[in-house]
């Protein structure tokens, strides 16, 4: 009686796993992970972070636990470490703690080791958007994906807009006309993350996770302006909020919340012209959308492609003693599971 479905993609995980962990050690690779940060991990985040004291302070407040499953991974080769982040767990993979939160950062590793190290972790590693070279992972899988950006010291944003999208803005603008507009209010910044949170729990993408690690970070990173956000309020309560990452001209866009119970007018529009606004006011040149969502096109224009690198611990091309016997043993149980079908 051949394997069932579950214990093979078990059987298949241990293959996986076995096989990295023997490339890892072929490359004088070695692997520390634990659930909460550890001393050597903590100075090895100081060292190789780059990006100066905020750096440092995320990464550092990132290794904390919190409700979500976490892994302080900290990778050393030739005994000199090479590579500390956080991983947080996201659906069925892992994903850099910075995800969401400050996506931003550069993972702190040392130059040349990045994708040997990662693979050395044993974990199946999703970045959604990588912000260095898509060369630095070769042996993996790199989908570009276009992002769209708004020019904010453009003369005129509607000339970037349809006749039909020109008119859903004046339509929302005159419907939410008695709403105030408040900016890096501190107060409304729980407000947005609950807002997020709820109305995006149950997704199947999973993000939310990355909430009690906004509540973490994102007050210092508003106090010290790092973190920009725009508040739409109806009578002294918020009803929707866009929170952007300061990187030197650009602002790039995080989250944004609203009240779904909210009938008159996009408040999904207003305060995404809300936002392009009071970036150009304070003398930004570009808001950074992002990519993927479907309405995004409508408001900018491409803002050139960004990258989404999904890494699984690679398969050496000559496996130890274990790994091929692993791998005979799965090819006689597939041989069985067929002739079973069949």
């Amino acid at each position: 009686m051949g394997l069932g479905s579950g214990e093979t993609s078990n059987l298949k995980d241990r293959l996986r796993r076995v096989s990295a962990s023997a490339r890892a050690r072929r490359l004088r690779y070695r692997m520390i992970e634990e659930p909460r940060p550890f001393p050597d991990f903590l100075a090895a985040v100081d060292e190789l972070a780059g990006g100066g004291e905020v750096s440092r302070m995320i990464h550092r407040q990132l290794a904390q636990p919190t409700r979500v499953q976490k892994r302080n991974i900290l990778v050393l080769h030739a005994g000199e470490p090479v590579f500390a982040a956080t991983l947080r767990r996201r659906a069925l993979l892992w994903e850099p703690a910075t995800s969401t939160c400050a996506p931003f950062l550069r993972l702190p590793h040392r130059e040349g080791h990045l994708e040997e190290a990662l693979s050395a972790s044993l974990h199946e590693v999703v970045i959604p958007e990588y912000i260095g070279d898509p060369a630095d992972f070769r042996r993996h899988v790199v989908i570009p994906f276009e992002v769209y950006a708004m020019p904010l010291q453009a003369a005129d944003f509607r000339a970037y807009w349809s006749e039909n999208t020109w008119r859903n803005i004046v339509k929302t603008r005159n419907k939410t006309s008695d709403l105030t507009v408040a900016i890096d209010d501190p107060d409304a910044l729980e407000w947005l993350v609950a807002r997020w949170e709820a109305n995006w729990a149950g997704h199947e993408s999973g993000e939310t996770g990355a909430a009690d690690d906004l509540r973490a970070v994102w007050p210092e990173l508003l106090a010290r302006g790092h973190l920009k956000t725009i508040t739409l309020v109806a009578g002294g309560t918020p009803v929707a909020a866009y929170a952007m990452a300061v990187r030197g001209k650009t602002v790039q866009g995080l989250v944004t919340a609203r009240d779904k119970s909210w009938t008159r007018g996009s408040l999904g529009i207003r305060v995404l012209i809300e936002t392009m606004e009071a970036a150009r006011a304070a003398g930004f040149e570009r808001l950074d959308m992002g990519g993927y969502s479907t309405y995004k096109h409508r408001f900018a224009p491409s803002g050139g492609i960004h990258h989404t690198v999904h890494l699984r611990p690679m398969l050496p091309g000559r496996l130890d003693a274990a790994a091929r016997s692993l791998r005979r043993l799965g090819s006689r149980t597939m041989g069985k599971h067929r002739s079973d079908r069949g």
